[in-house]
């Protein structure tokens, strides 16, 4: 029996500027990942990794319904991904790290104790 894949989960992060454009406009409307996954009948978790890049973001007809949670039009939504968002300091900074070698996060976690003094 073939299997069918919805969505391709990864352990790889990439997130793109329409995930960020997402999450962003959850923190604007005030919702927390718990509200939206509630209101969508969908997980958390599948909110947190389409949020995190961990999934790639749904078909525009699924897209519509987490927009509609959100009340933005698909406009609204389309016209904010053509401008590229940053991510807030502290998930780059959890990225970077991430990917740091054992001593490099050494020479990191030294570095901050330093600046904090």
């Amino acid at each position: 029996m073939k299997r069918k894949f919805r969505y391709r989960r990864t352990a790889e992060v990439k997130i793109t500027n329409e995930a960020r454009v997402l999450r962003q406009i959850r923190v604007d409307v005030g919702f927390s990942i718990r509200e939206t996954a509630r209101r969508l009948d969908k997980s958390e978790t599948y909110i947190r990794h389409i949020e995190n890049g961990r999934i790639d973001i749904p078909n525009k007809e699924n897209l519509k319904k987490i927009l509609d949670v959100y009340e933005v039009s698909w406009r609204q939504f389309s016209s904010k991904a053509k401008h590229k968002v940053e991510l807030d300091s502290r998930i780059q900074l959890k990225h970077i790290i991430n990917d740091l070698s054992v001593e490099e996060a050494r020479m990191v976690v030294n570095f901050i104790h330093s600046i904090k003094v």
